[in-house]
């Protein structure tokens, strides 16, 4: 990684929950958040939004926003974990099947921006920096780098390498889409 923290300052925005926030930047709460599939837990659970509020202490008003399929919210990771525990199920039973990237790993393992960063515990890493590896703008992961976050997220080298891979691609199908 070249510069490392140098030259991503103030390239992204604020690492805020999306329900903390008070926008629903899907980007903000876990990617690939699927409300159908709360529901559907919610309901084999045979829960109300207030019962499953009080097991998991997330304001009921949240929870039927993250229910909601238009304009509703995206759950933060650390909320998306305590659906999970709540419910019985595990975090990816909450994504859609083609949820990928460094964002989706984060997710799962229920860690925000900052929370990655203080477990991997690279000091030459700062916030903006991971901001711009996990929004692909960062083109090579270095091998030490892969592996740190691998133990951070509690996954594979090999699996962060694809979701980088993934992330690079993305940014750049957004960044031609752009310059059309």
């Amino acid at each position: 990684m070249q510069g490392r923290a140098a030259g991503w300052v103030g390239a992204c925005d604020s690492d805020r929950d999306s329900d903390e926030a008070g926008v629903g930047m899907a980007r903000d709460g876990v990617p690939g958040w699927n409300p159908q599939a709360l529901r559907q837990a919610r309901a084999e659970a045979d829960l109300t939004q207030a019962q499953l509020s009080r097991r998991t202490g997330i304001a009921r008003s949240l929870i039927a926003l993250y229910e909601r399929e238009e304009q509703g919210r995206t759950p933060s990771p650390a909320r998306l974990v305590a659906l999970a525990a709540a419910l019985g199920r595990r975090p990816g039973d909450f994504l859609k099947e083609d949820t990928k990237g460094l964002a989706a790993l984060r997710a799962l393992a229920g860690l925000s921006q900052q929370e990655l960063l203080d477990r991997w515990g690279d000091p030459d890493i700062k916030l903006s920096a991971y901001r711009a590896i996990e929004w692909g703008k960062v083109r090579r992961l270095r091998q030490h780098d892969a592996a740190g976050l691998a133990r951070a997220l509690g996954v594979t080298t090999e699996e962060v390498i694809a979701a980088h891979e993934h992330d690079i691609h993305q940014w750049n199908l957004k960044t031609a889409t752009k310059d059309h």
